[in-house]
């Protein structure tokens, strides 16, 4: 898959992000979960080497390459992955118990406001019977 990605972003001159995403989507063939950014960039600087002079468009279309890969792995994984991650942990119970757990600190916190002010208000009482 590396190859296939490689030699789309050096054989053709003018390309761009949209394109890029286009052939992937429409061949079906590449999945960006299965594409090593890493071996991608080393294969690409191992051709710089080769050619001894940094050609700028090439490294653009690399870097935006690894860009919109890089994007489209972080979108998967915080919209599906991310999102499954309590389930996958919890069972269904466990997470209802947890939804409770938050729901009672806020109303124990709640009591404890209100508990303060009626005790502020009780001490203010006593006060002003020793004063008299």
């Amino acid at each position: 898959m590396q190859d296939r990605l490689y030699n789309l972003l050096m054989q053709k001159d003018e390309i761009t992000w949209q394109s890029i995403i286009y052939d992937l989507v429409r061949t079906g063939e590449m999945d960006p979960w299965d594409i090593d950014v890493s071996v991608l960039s080393k294969r690409y600087l191992e051709t710089l080497k080769t050619l001894k002079e940094a050609h700028f468009l090439i490294s653009g279309k690399v870097v935006l390459a690894a860009a919109i890969l890089l994007r489209i792995k972080s979108d998967k994984l915080v919209t599906e992955k991310i999102a499954n991650l309590d389930s996958q942990l919890f069972s269904q119970g466990e997470i209802e118990d947890l939804d409770n757990f938050e729901d009672n600190i806020e109303r124990i916190k709640l009591l404890g406001n209100e508990s303060k002010i009626d005790n502020q208000d009780t001490i203010g009482e006593k006060k002003k019977g020793f004063s008299e």
